[in-house]
């Protein structure tokens, strides 16, 4: 007979991502921790740490019979509490996962980081649990650091030194919230909290809500499955975004995308104000998209295929700027309009409603089989081309229409071409042609200056 007890030990590594070293220790069994400080856990190792506790108070039930009281334990109504955690120091918690509340029990506990906190191991926060990130002080740049996070419950972001760093993904479902204070404690920038996730932040489904300013840093941010972004304070997001399944983007204050944001799936993007600040930024809507924007300055490159876009004051094109507009997408502007680069349509819509539509000196604008509506004062300059072929319909309405300095302005195979202005003035070489079975209405004549030439095809009408 063995004299010895049978004792297994499970070992497993565990790789602290902070300074690169690797720790070899024994799998302890999970640990369900007593609500209040967790900091006398610090650099023990569990396969499991529980924040799962629930208090228990139980109420004697009290009856009066003939004037007096009696209690009866046996009786007695329990009412369970919220357990509340937090860490008094810096700490270091080796778990392979970490778990905050319960779901399925409805326990619904409360994690407050007031120091340093490293994770290493995965983090999971239930449904209506929640961690409040408030550090006084950073370790090397951060406040909460994990592997994996989790979010079926809340993030909340409080004070600028609130750095979170993920080393895999940040992943929120329907029930997940991730956000910031909308206290002034957060208030002022280029200093603000960062969100840091070495892979990808998918939310799937949840809300990503920035009240005050924030940094978030990612190789991906996915909205998926009707999932919502909402930025109400100066954001700078460093990646890509993807913004698909019925979801919603609103910016309602000045923000810088540094990369690529894309639109699928029946999506909003509800923004202020868009900035494409180079050729290697793009904003691509592809499906039955909504997009509306305040003021949209671009210098890279707009894709727009069957979506609808919606700019309510400014339109500015940069010179290396491109916008392509496919397979009834549409362009609806309420203000000025200034066009530097080059802007493409085919099987599109292009209104533009008061203000001014300006091409600018070397632009091209081309459209194939589109609706083309310009209500706006029309101007183009220095060597700029306005192409249309096989237009559906092409009406120019405006108090002025102006063409100067060597600009050109074709139609081919258009059958009905509408240009309504108390004058239509064509300067410095500026060139109107009408070709190949086209038809133009014009209300005024047109006045030509400086050896600029009306051409008109034997097959077109004037």
């Amino acid at each position: 007979m063995n004299i010895f007890k049978l004792v297994l030990i499970i070992i497993f590594i565990i790789v602290n991502y902070n300074n690169g070293n690797i720790i070899l220790a024994l799998n302890d069994p999970s640990k369900e921790v007593d609500c209040g400080d967790i900091s006398g856990s610090s650099n023990q190792f569990f396969s499991v740490f529980n924040l799962a506790k629930q208090i228990t108070i139980s109420t004697p039930f009290t009856s009066t019979i003939a004037g007096a009281s009696i209690s009866t334990p046996k009786t007695s109504s329990n009412i369970n509490q919220s357990c509340e955690y937090y860490n008094s120091k810096n700490t270091v918690i080796n778990a392979q996962k970490t778990t905050l509340g319960d779901q399925t029990k409805d326990i619904i506990n409360s994690l407050s980081v007031q120091h340093y906190l490293l994770f290493n191991g995965s983090v999971t926060v239930s449904k209506g649990s929640n961690i409040n990130i408030s550090c006084n002080d950073l370790n090397n740049n951060e406040c909460f650091k994990t592997n994996i996070l989790d979010l079926s419950g809340k993030l909340l972001i409080s004070n600028k030194l609130s750095n979170v760093n993920v080393q895999s993904d940040i992943n929120i479902s329907k029930t997940g919230i991730l956000t910031t204070s909308s206290s002034s404690s957060l208030d002022s920038y280029p200093t603000q909290p960062k969100i840091t996730s070495q892979n990808n932040i998918n939310n799937n489904g949840g809300t990503i809500q920035v009240n005050q300013p924030l940094s978030i840093t990612t190789k991906l941010l996915n909205i998926n499955s009707n999932g919502i972004f909402n930025i109400n304070a100066f954001s700078s997001i460093n990646s890509p975004i993807d913004i698909k399944g019925s979801s919603q983007l609103n910016v309602n204050y000045e923000s810088n995308i540094a990369s690529d944001l894309n639109v699928y799936d029946n999506s909003i993007v509800k923004v202020q104000n868009i900035k494409l600040d180079n050729e290697k930024s793009s904003f691509n809507s592809n499906g039955a998209n909504t997009i509306s924007v305040t003021n949209f300055l671009s210098n890279g490159l707009l894709n727009i295929n069957q979506s609808n876009v919606q700019v309510k004051s400014m339109f500015n094109m940069g010179s290396s700027s491109v916008v392509n507009i496919l397979n009834n997408g549409g362009f609806f502007s309420n203000n000025n309009i200034n066009i530097s680069g080059s802007f493409n349509m085919e099987n599109g819509f292009f209104s533009s409603y008061i203000g001014d539509f300006l091409l600018k000196d070397n632009s091209v604008f081309t459209t194939k089989s589109s609706n083309i509506n310009i209500n706006s004062a029309f101007s183009s300059h220095g060597d700029s081309l306005f192409e249309n072929n096989n237009c559906n319909n092409f009406a120019i309405l405006s108090l002025d229409f102006k063409m100067n300095d060597n600009s050109k302005l074709k139609f081919g195979n258009c059958k009905e071409i509408q240009i309504e202005s108390i004058s239509s003035v064509l300067s410095n070489n500026a060139e109107f042609h009408i070709l190949q079975k086209s038809k133009v209405m014009a209300n005024s004549p047109f006045t030509l200056n400086d050896q600029s030439k009306l051409l008109i095809n034997e097959n077109s009408q004037h």
